[in-house]
């Protein structure tokens, strides 16, 4: 989130609560005031509309700490917002303010509960198979985009007369065969609301995390050399000490790498959390090195 998309959304915000639209017009059109400035405005113009609510809620989406929207949310403890509810949602764990009173941090990144994640898989592909349920569940990491993909491909298969016995095999067959892309893109082609599939929305979690930060880099690198079995934490970081000169932080590295949401740190061993995050790794960085080779090659 940038700060301009802030301000569009507090635009939309304060026009929603019916603040007066002449206000609000004047705040965005004028010259004199910076983005952050018109912001503040706005969010003071919403205080005094959103203390007649008993209740609200208010998403902040896809967070991040160079995104600088902190100083512009409503405060804790603040009166005026007192009634409602702040959700917001990031893949950047250094964003994460520390639990309190007011703050509660919940993670989904390990997906849904099993029990739900196989409901769900039943729901929409119409399959009851409380067996084959559990391992589909387990190969999709209990993602619901994942699950949601794969249900909806199931089901559309089985509606044709010639795949009508098409089972939840077939579907690990494509799988171990490399044809996921073909599960996911039915969803992600019909699917309104969110257009991304499961391996494209990782793919791009993962290159934003690598492109933006040289020690989260290294240790995707390292992991995709040392195939998905856990890795000593301490191992990783003297890698990552030994092939940059830049760095020499231990403890920054150590905490870097803890905050990397599609990464499993148990006991100071550490593993791409996912089988999507594995796959996605490793043809993210095989791109990257193709990429780089031809560049060097034009150069």
């Amino acid at each position: 989130m940038t700060p301009d998309t802030l301000l569009e959304s507090y635009v939309s915000f304060a026009r929603h609560l019916k603040c007066p639209e002449y206000a609000v017009t004047n705040t965005v059109n004028s010259k004199d005031l910076k983005t952050d400035e018109k912001i503040t405005n706005l969010k003071a113009l919403i205080s005094t509309k959103i203390e007649l609510y008993t209740s609200w809620l208010l998403v902040v989406d896809n967070v991040t700490v160079k995104s600088h929207v902190h100083a512009h949310l409503p405060e804790s403890g603040n009166e005026q917002w007192g009634r409602g509810q702040l959700l917001i949602t990031t893949q950047d764990t250094a964003s994460i303010p520390l639990t309190s009173s007011f703050i509660q941090h919940i993670s989904v990144s390990k997906g849904m509960e099993p029990h739900d994640a196989s409901s769900l898989l039943a729901k929409l592909s119409g399959i009851a198979d409380n067996e084959m349920e559990k391992e589909v569940v387990q190969a999709l990491d209990y993602q619901p985009l994942a699950l949601a993909s794969a249900g909806i491909y199931v089901r559309q298969v089985r509606q044709n007369k010639a795949t009508s016995n098409f089972d939840w095999n077939g579907f690990l067959k494509k799988l171990d065969t490399g044809q996921r892309g073909t599960t996911e893109a039915i969803l992600s082609e019909t699917n309104p609301s969110y257009q991304n599939s499961m391996t494209a929305a990782i793919t791009l979690a993962v290159e934003k995390q690598m492109t933006s930060d040289k020690v989260i880099d290294h240790t995707f690198r390292f992991l995709y050399l040392c195939a998905p079995q856990p890795l000593s934490l301490d191992i990783v970081i003297d890698y990552i000490l030994d092939v940059d000169e830049e760095i020499e932080d231990k403890e920054m590295i150590s905490m870097r790498i803890k905050g990397v949401h599609c990464c499993y740190l148990k006991k100071k061993r550490i593993t791409s959390t996912f089988k999507y995050t594995r796959s996605c790794m490793t043809s993210l960085i095989l791109w990257l090195q193709t990429f780089r080779r031809f560049n060097a090659f034009k150069s």
